[in-house]
């Protein structure tokens, strides 16, 4: 009994470790257009899910440029994201073509869970 309960202590705190390093590590190695704008989608308000293409880079700003979805997914807001080092990133509204009023400027960071997306890779 008192193993069961020492094995049951452990699985709690292994099982929060890793809930918590999901949810707040940085990201690792090189960051995915995908993970930029997934990144970009939960700091927008829209989703990043369902089959968008990740942001392509435009060569005229020297940017890249993403689409996400908007909260009901019946159109696109379309940001122009400068990046700042490795992981982080500024963007401004270029075009609203969803529902709702986007964020016009936002910032935001790339972490682990933006390149992991479990939830996009298990429904896609």
């Amino acid at each position: 009994m008192r193993v069961l309960k020492w094995m049951l202590v452990w699985a709690t705190v292994g099982t929060s470790l890793v809930a918590l390093a999901y949810l707040w590590m940085p990201a690792l190695g090189p960051v995915s257009s995908q993970a930029l704008n997934y990144s970009l989608a939960t700091k927008t308000g829209g989703t990043g899910m369902w089959g968008l293409p990740g942001c392509r880079r435009d060569p005229r700003r020297r940017a890249w440029r993403c689409e996400v979805w908007d909260e009901s997914v019946s159109g696109t807001y379309t940001y122009v994201v400068h990046r700042r080092g490795r992981r982080c990133w500024d963007a401004r509204l270029l075009g609203n073509g969803g529902e709702g009023t986007p964020r016009e400027r936002v910032s935001g960071c790339v972490s682990f869970r933006h390149q992991l997306r479990p939830a996009e890779r298990v429904l896609n």
